[in-house]
């Protein structure tokens, strides 16, 4: 979360170990912040240096979430369905979090205090999952398919609109892992991942 100079790392695991370190990067150097009260990994995260947002996570598909205020970590509210592997997009107080390994096609939207349900993704992503834009705008590629996640990765795309999901252009590699990035649906970059035939990714 936040820009080159106010950068934020939280949660995620040291092999085999989850963790509850936060990380504040200045544009300089890394220094250690407030720690998470959930030791989480394979969870979602947005939001700036003093408001983020973390959301479910492993361990057993976690359901929690927590807001960081530059200092110290709070309880959020709580998700409906946990889940791994999932992508967290908008801002602390503005939210959609989608997919993950509970169902795959989960979304829900978060407006500070609580989780409420939104209309499911088409395209069922067991996790390992990427997204870009806002709780509005917001478009999600890649990830794993849920009947089969270590030998089927995906290509297809969705896009939401605020109320609904649509099938937009396909991600050239398929892959899981990825990373993704931009503000809009129209500037979302994908980079990085893993697929069987790529284990780099591209």
């Amino acid at each position: 979360g936040g820009d080159a100079n106010a950068a934020l790392s939280f949660g995620g695991t040291i092999t085999p170990t989850r963790v509850t370190c936060t990380e504040e990067y200045d544009g300089t150097s890394w220094s250690a912040g407030g720690a998470m009260i959930n030791a989480v990994g394979n969870h979602g995260g947005i939001g700036t240096q003093n408001a983020a947002l973390a959301a479910g996570g492993e361990p057993a598909s976690c359901t929690k979430a927590e807001e960081y205020n530059g200092s110290t970590w709070a309880a959020g509210g709580n998700l409906s369905q946990g889940g791994y592997g999932n992508a967290t997009l908008g801002t602390q107080n503005d939210a959609i979090n989608f997919g993950g390994n509970y169902t795959g096609k989960d979304a829900e939207s978060y407006n500070g205090t609580a989780w409420s349900t939104l209309t499911d993704m088409s395209c069922c992503r067991r996790s390992a999952i990427a997204g870009a834009g806002t709780s509005n705008s917001s478009i999600v590629f890649g990830g794993r398919c849920y009947t089969a996640p270590t030998t089927c990765h995906l290509t297809c795309t969705e896009e939401w609109n605020g109320s609904s999901w649509s099938f937009g252009g396909a991600i050239t590699t398929a892959r899981s892992n990825g990373i993704g990035g931009g503000q809009t649906v129209g500037t979302a970059l994908a980079t990085g991942g893993y697929n069987p035939s790529s284990p780099n990714g591209t």
